[in-house]
């Protein structure tokens, strides 16, 4: 039952719906200050999570490291969450919106590889297929860093792949 681990109530009639989607691999500190913007734009927050096949389709069949149900475990167990999506949609579209009667649908911002010929150079055109009905119906946010996090190194699943390597080479190093 993973309303048990839900707020387990439902958006109240003239409350703010908010939507925001992801993978949500390896929860860190960037995730929680994502969450956190998008739930102070209204009162209601639904957090999409992608399915692990989707993840594999764009990312490749490494990815994710976490199941579904464990990144949805990570992401209810932040508080100001109070609903997911699981198999979230890759696409943002009107029967997503209309169905969850959602007036904000957020970005935050960052879209990595999704495949060995698409990179970071992509990501506007990427952002505008993904969120273009958001964009055009004027739901859209793009949620920008606070300066907290600004100061912060911006946290990734690449960046913590990486210091796991890193890690483990000067371990492996340090034991021979």
């Amino acid at each position: 039952r993973i309303a048990a681990f839900s707020n387990n109530r439902a958006p109240k009639p003239g409350d703010k719906v908010v939507y925001i989607d992801g993978v949500f691999d390896m929860f860190n500190a960037s995730h929680v200050r994502f969450i956190k913007a998008a739930k102070a734009l209204g009162d209601f927050l639904y957090v999409g999570i992608h399915s692990d096949e989707m993840c594999r389709s764009k990312w490749g069949s490494s990815f994710p490291i976490m199941d579904l149900h464990e990144r949805a475990l990570c992401v209810l167990s932040n508080k100001y969450v109070d609903e997911v999506v699981l198999g979230a949609p890759w696409e943002v579209g009107t029967t997503t919106i209309q169905v969850l009667k959602i007036d904000i649908v957020c970005d935050g911002g960052l879209i990595t590889k999704l495949s060995p010929s698409t990179l970071e150079s992509n990501a506007d055109s990427i952002r505008s297929k993904i969120y273009e009905h958001a964009i055009q119906t004027g739901k859209y946010v793009r949620v920008d860093e606070s300066d907290e996090s600004k100061s912060m190194a911006r946290i990734t699943l690449t960046s913590i792949i990486s210091r796991i390597e890193s890690s483990r080479a000067a371990f492996k190093k340090r034991q021979q």
